[in-house]
């Protein structure tokens, strides 16, 4: 009797639990067909509808404005980014193995025209010094391949970069030699470096912190003359032609764009200084005069230096300028400078500075007369 009794409340049991289970299906089902009756009436599946269709195309859009190497408009990103959709092959591999679907690419798409913005901002400011590097690349890259092939038969297989990529090492090196003097990376100057890496790589995406930290984590030589110029030299004697005074002039714009985004001081204008004593034997042709490559004067001789006096090329970089400096520019440099080195600025008990920037003073009292005097620029 007792196993009957035991039995029947199993029975009971589960045919109550069944019952439940079919009473909880037809009340789901019947919530389910209310809620789309709901949204059928009040036009919400038909807004459903619609925002999938968008997304739809805002997905196709995506894709083919990816592939043409443009960037999709604001409403297509905002589309895109809600998809749920898995990336096709060929953008997967656009993107790489780490991007696989929509709203990743939609983040690294936004990422890539924040840093393009940046970029664009900072060309604006660099343009004449992109040109230059753009100029020198396209005039030397074919030279150095054929000097490249001639070292090669004359001393073995050995291993070479193409010459953008030894600029491109070059102008980081520099940058990082100031860098180091002034202490930092100021944004200004990763700008420099985001910019002409932009005119060497197009494909690569650097912004202004990944700039930064190439500049100061580069395990620079010491300040030295770039690699370029001295194989540069026995071409330009062989044919006739000026590419190592091109990449010089390059070079010392690049220099002379660094130190100015960096504070005045006696270690970047030192760097400076050095520098141009080692490009100087570049810069002069027939030894007279520095015919500019950079800054508008598409290598005719400066205006206002005196081409007869190879002092006048040594004297504009003491005042931070170029040769082309007018007047108005040359006395804005000297007052300014004066400002900065004036030994009175230093307190007495500290002799060596005091006595440094008095040198400093000399030298940029000397440069201010002689450029006043010699160069035309009064008159």
């Amino acid at each position: 009797m007792p196993e009957i009794v035991g039995g029947v409340l199993i029975a009971a049991f589960i045919a109550i639990y069944l019952l439940f289970l079919l009473l909880k299906l037809i009340w789901d089902g019947l919530a389910e067909w209310v809620t789309d009756l709901w949204n059928y009436l009040t036009g919400e599946t038909a807004r459903r509808e619609e925002r999938y269709r968008r997304i739809c195309e805002a997905e196709e859009q995506f894709n083919r404005t990816i592939l043409a190497g443009r960037y999709p408009s604001q409403e297509v990103l905002e589309l895109a980014a809600l998809s749920f959709h898995s990336l096709p092959e060929d953008l997967h591999r656009y993107f790489g193995e780490d991007v696989d679907y929509y709203g990743e690419a939609v983040q690294c798409v936004r990422e890539q025209i924040r840093v393009n913005k940046e970029r664009v901002a900072n060309a604006r400011d660099h343009k004449e010094l992109a040109e230059s590097f753009a100029e020198l690349v396209a005039s030397c890259s074919v030279p150095w391949d054929e000097l490249t092939r001639i070292a090669k038969a004359m001393h073995g297989p050995h291993d070479s970069w193409p010459f953008a990529k030894y600029v491109q090492w070059n102008i980081l090196q520099i940058l990082s030699v100031v860098s180091e003097a002034n202490g930092d990376v100021p944004a200004k100057l990763a700008g420099i470096y985001q910019v002409l890496a932009a005119q060497l790589e197009p494909k690569v995406y650097l912004d202004l912190a990944d700039c930064i930290e190439k500049i100061s984590t580069c395990k620079h030589n010491p300040l030295s003359l770039p690699l370029a110029l001295e194989s540069l030299r026995p071409y330009d004697q062989i044919n006739g032609t000026n590419l190592a005074h091109k990449a010089a002039a390059s070079y010392w714009f690049l220099v002379q764009s660094a130190v100015r985004c960096c504070v005045q001081s006696l270690p970047s204008g030192r760097i400076e200084a050095e520098y141009f004593e080692r490009l100087k034997p570049f810069l002069s042709v027939n030894g007279t005069s520095y015919q500019s490559s950079y800054g508008g004067n598409n290598g005719s001789s400066t205006a206002n230096h005196n081409g007869s006096c190879p002092k006048c090329i040594e004297y504009y970089p003491i005042l931070r300028l170029k040769p082309d400096a007018s007047e108005r520019e040359v006395k804005t440099a000297y007052r300014d400078l004066a400002q900065i080195y004036h030994p009175d600025r230093f307190e007495e008990h500290n002799e060596r500075v005091r006595r440094t920037a008095e040198d400093e003073m000399k030298k940029i009292n000397e440069a201010y007369d002689h450029i006043i005097e010699h160069s035309g620029t009064n008159g």
